[in-house]
């Protein structure tokens, strides 16, 4: 069983329900898998933070670890 804390930025907030939650996975999965399973899709330009450093959607999620993800902001 891999548990998680999970964090959701902004307008994302929106588009998965939630803001924070604590998850448990019958297993590691990719971040791409995680956002598949929170209703965000790729269509949104995303930086996805593993326990303070940016991570790749490819990336397996380990028990533990706390997963902030937030849009890709700009501005002037």
């Amino acid at each position: 069983m891999v548990k998680i804390k999970l964090k959701i930025i902004s307008y994302l907030i929106y588009h998965s329900g939630f803001s924070e939650k604590d998850l448990e996975l019958p297993q590691s999965i990719t971040i791409e898998e995680l956002l598949s399973k929170i209703n965000l899709k790729k269509q949104f330009p995303l930086v996805v933070i593993r326990n303070g450093k940016k991570i790749n959607s490819t990336d397996k999620i380990e028990d533990g670890d706390r997963i902030v993800i937030a849009p890709l902001l700009s501005g002037g």
